[in-house]
């Protein structure tokens, strides 16, 4: 059964809260094994393939909304700095989840998209507390 199809199947089962973050779509095919501790998976990629539904199946309803809002407010702060290298050093590696869900894996990518993110708010921030510098015009 494709990844997507399994990922659908589990966010119908748990539709509100979904079956959590770095969890296989089915354990069984990948035949993770995981930490006897903690209970995360160290031994198979559990990364999903399609953006939409791997938020829907790792967070649920209230966390894609949730998810979506704050994306939202830290788009909205980007944009209004009217700084377009920061709009697009922060939609260009949400733009790279569309083929490869890695936003949601803190290890080796999904960690450098959330430092491209978090650099391009805290740039728009650090912009609009700076003064503006007015040109003066000499008269005469």
């Amino acid at each position: 059964m494709p990844v997507v199809v399994q990922s659908w199947m589990n966010f119908q089962q748990n539709t509100y809260l979904g079956i959590g973050f770095g969890l296989a779509s089915n354990p069984a095919d990948l035949k993770v094994q995981y930490d006897p501790l903690l209970g995360i998976p160290i031994s198979a990629s559990v990364e999903k393939g399609v953006f939409f539904v791997a938020v829907l199946e790792e967070i649920g309803l209230v966390g894609t909304v949730t998810f979506f809002a704050i994306l939202g407010l830290l788009f909205a702060r980007v944009y209004y700095s009217g700084n377009p290298e920061l709009m697009a050093l922060f939609i260009a590696p949400i733009a790279t989840n569309l083929g490869d869900a890695t936003l949601f894996s803190l290890g080796d990518n999904g960690l450098f998209i959330w430092l491209l993110i978090v650099f391009a708010y805290s740039s728009a921030v650090i912009r609009s507390k700076q003064p503006q510098r007015s040109k003066r015009v000499q008269v005469g």
